[in-house]
């Protein structure tokens, strides 16, 4: 979410521009909480902890891509 030069939100949306359909899911060591109170996600993004296990990170992938 957080990078140098720009956000995670904004690479995201420039990618799904160039190539609609793209499926995103976004990984932040800040809370989901914290992030959605802020309005940098909206509200049933996928969001992965930055230190989350294999197990976590396929099911949020097959999540993702089952949108």
């Amino acid at each position: 979410m957080v990078m140098p030069g720009m956000s995670g939100r904004d690479l995201a949306e420039r990618l799904v521009r160039d190539r609609p359909g793209m499926k995103v899911a976004y990984m932040s060591g800040y809370s989901e909480e914290a992030i959605t109170q802020h309005g940098v996600l909206a509200p049933g993004t996928e969001l992965l902890q930055e230190h989350a296990g294999l197990q976590q990170l396929l099911q949020t992938v097959r999540k993702t891509l089952d949108r």
